[in-house]
């Protein structure tokens, strides 16, 4: 995870550009497109540098042939002559070759590197019987997660601000009870032992992985976070486990809250505390904290997001 100092978007496949200190030497003498990691189905992540020079302009094009045809859809990223970048790529094709050049503008030339390629993987999917909706999932260590939150319709969900327009992509908003059973076929609401081992894998440091207020300053969740989400502190999501979370907010039993800073994710354990049954749950925000939350069971009007893990 790298610092963005800067974000240029153009087009229908978006991409966001880290830049670093610039140098002025009189001749570019190299520029490559050094690494692409990270790469999920629909994102991935580009390195590439310019050695020296001086330059107007530089960025990337990232092309594909659709579906096996002659032409090439391309769009083209520009930025202020820095000489290194790092690309956030995402809203590509599953299991699609693209071929990414970088370019380097100065004056009326512009010069391109050699091309190089990669392969977005190919789309994991399950069909929940009960509707026919279709839901991709990902292997993350040895779990396999849902990579998006449960859309089935039951009579206690609902969309954020009830408005399936905007917010279906996002998924449903589901009661406690409700979220127990909403599930497809072999696969279940995740235990909190469920997110631990998730958190333990994806590198959160074993000390807080049981507590119910974890530190601020622990930005474990980022790599879960969809590529979209902008970068805080210096800290920027990778997407590299394909989890795809969109902090899609949730309802707090009076009103909706926290759209695209927060996602609340319910477990199907509760913990006993001070006379009190409480439900476990996870939030994960914009700044990469995945925190373990306690909800009163007396809200229960509360409603959140549900991922399912298999089986």
């Amino acid at each position: 995870m790298k610092i963005r100092q800067s974000l240029i978007i153009i087009s229908t496949i978006l991409c966001s550009i880290n830049f670093y200190a610039c140098q002025s030497d009189p001749v570019i003498s190299n520029m490559e497109v050094s690494a692409v990691e990270y790469v999920t189905s629909t994102s991935f992540v580009v390195f590439g540098n310019i050695n020296s020079g001086i330059y107007n302009s530089y960025g990337f094009i990232l092309s594909h042939d659709e579906l096996n045809k002659k032409t090439t859809k391309h769009t083209a990223w520009e930025a202020k002559g820095l000489p290194e970048y790092i690309g956030y790529c995402y809203d590509l094709e599953p299991a699609t070759k693209y071929s990414i050049t970088m370019f380097v503008a100065k004056g009326n030339d512009t010069i391109y590197s050699t091309p190089t390629e990669v392969f977005t993987k190919t789309k994991q999917v399950i069909i929940d019987s009960r509707d026919q909706k279709e839901y991709e999932y990902v292997n993350i260590g040895n779990q396999y997660w849902l990579a998006e939150n449960m859309n089935y319709y039951t009579p206690n969900s609902i969309y954020y601000n009830n408005d399936s327009i905007n917010n279906a992509a996002v998924g449903r908003l589901y009661t406690c009870q409700t979220a127990q059973n909403v599930c497809p076929d072999g696969w279940h609401l995740p235990t909190d032992n469920d997110w631990k081992t998730l958190e333990a894998y994806i590198g959160m440091p074993a000390g807080i992985i049981d507590d119910l207020r974890r530190p601020l300053d622990d930005y474990s969740g980022m790599p879960l976070l969809n590529l979209k989400i902008e970068s805080y502190f210096g800290i920027e999501s990778t997407n590299e486990f394909g989890f795809n979370s969109k902090l899609c907010g949730y309802y707090n039993g009076q009103e909706f809250d926290n759209k695209n800073s927060v996602s609340k994710y319910w477990t199907s354990d509760s913990i006993f505390v001070n006379d009190k049954y409480y439900m476990l749950s996870r939030g994960l925000n914009k700044f990469g904290n995945l925190t373990r939350d306690e909800l009163d069971l007396s809200n229960n009007q509360c409603q959140l997001s549900v991922r399912c893990i298999k089986d």
